[in-house]
Order: structure tokens, then sequence, then C-alpha cells
């Protein structure tokens, strides 16, 4: 339980951060779901938007070092996910990959945002998963960060998760983009060639530097890879 000063405390820090950290052009819109109130912040202009996604426990803040390079390319959208800390509240809890899912399209809805180009770190890569599973069609691209953050991993399930349904479901090819950190909690290099092997068009990067820490490792190789992925996806269409 969250005593009052202890919330007020969280939110002294959470704006002193947010002014400090991301840019103060961003437009903050509180998005109404089943599940309760989803803070948002948006940048940029006009396009198929960048949707940030945190790891379990994180926030829009997590993506810091990213927004501003991102927003050159294409609109930003950063997003507390409800029942974390951060600015959104919580209304009704969340069960499974469909509520996810069906989370993210609300929020995503009422911003408007009919497809986006998902990037998704550890949790935040599982959830981006399912929402391409169980709304085919709106996800252009999903960008995930050593994506693991729901209880004991191993590199048989994570390779599941990562690709179970995607290419039945989806009604056009989706581009994928798996970075990895070789010294992550799980075998990296196994993950990467089952993914490569069972989709042939979907690109790999393990990273012999980092861990479960790649998004803070590695952030230039991310955002660059991020943009090109995006990029040749509207070529494309």
């Amino acid at each position: 339980m969250v005593i009052p000063c202890g919330r007020q405390r969280f939110a002294r820090t959470y704006a002193d951060m947010r002014q400090r950290r991301l840019p103060a052009d961003m437009v903050e819109v509180d998005a109404q779901t089943s599940f309760g109130v989803t803070r948002t912040y948006t940048t940029g202009g006009d396009g198929v938007p960048f949707v940030l996604l945190p790891g379990a426990g994180g926030n829009a803040l997590s993506w810091h070092a990213y927004v501003r390079r991102l927003r050159t390319a294409r609109p930003v959208i950063a997003i507390d996910p409800v029942g974390e800390p951060g600015c959104s509240v919580q209304e009704k809890p969340l069960h499974d990959g469909d509520d996810w899912a069906r989370w993210l399209d609300e929020t995503l809805a009422a911003l408007n945002v009919e497809r986006a180009h998902l990037v998704g770190m550890s949790f935040g890569g599982w959830v981006a998963l399912e929402y391409a599973l169980h709304r085919p069609g709106h996800a252009e691209t999903i960008t995930l960060l050593d994506p693991a953050g729901f209880g004991r991993v191993t590199g048989r399930f994570l390779a599941w998760v990562m690709l179970g349904g995607l290419a039945a479901f989806a009604p056009r090819p989706v581009r994928r983009l798996a970075m990895l950190g070789e010294r992550s909690q799980y075998d990296a290099g196994s993950v990467a060639s089952r993914i490569q092997a069972q989709i042939p068009t979907a690109r790999t990067a393990v990273f012999p530097d980092a861990g479960h820490d790649l998004s803070v490792r590695c952030v230039d190789l991310v955002i660059d890879s991020a943009i090109r992925l995006a990029d040749a996806a509207e070529a494309r269409a």
C-alpha cells in the first residue's frame, strides 16, 4: 500500500525527472482505457510513430536517451504502462497477453494512431509481440530489446513467445528486429539462430558486451537499427 506522503514524494520526483530528461515540448496526453488511465508523451510531426514500451518497473522516462534522436525520423510516443511506477492509474487487472494487447490498442486508438513502429524493452517487447499477434496489421515494425521480464526465462520459451503465431496471423509481413545481449539470462545466440531459421526475413543481432542492460549500453545502435528498419518497411509499403 502506497501511503499519501510516499505518493506525493514519487510524483515530485517523477515531475522533476520528466522536466530534466524529456524534451520540454513533448505533449502530455492521458488515454482512457478499459484498464485505467494511461499517461503518454508525444513529440514529432506527421507519419507512423515510434511507440516506446519500457520493461517491467519502467515508464516513459526510461526512454529519455532515445526520444530526441528518434523524433528526427518520425513521431515518438513514450508510454507509462498501467500497473507500473509512473503517472498511469490502473483501475482493472490485466491477466494475459490478450489484455495487454487490448490495453495498448485502446491507448493508441485514443491517440488516433492506427499503425506504429513498436520498440519494446524486456517485458515491453513481450507486450509488443502480443499486440502484433492479437491486433494484426497495426504493427508496422517491431524492434525487440532483450525481450524477457516475465519470470524465469529459457531460450526455448523465449523463442516460442517471439515466434508463436505471428507469421500465421499477420496479413502482411511484419518486419522484426531482435536485439539480444550475449550476457543476458538466456542463450542469446541460440535464440537468434532459431528466430533466423524460422523467420528468414527477421533480423537478429547479438551484442557481446551487453546483457539485459542492452537498452542502456547500446543506445545509438538501437536507435540506428530502429530507424533503418522503419525506413525499409515504409519504403516497401
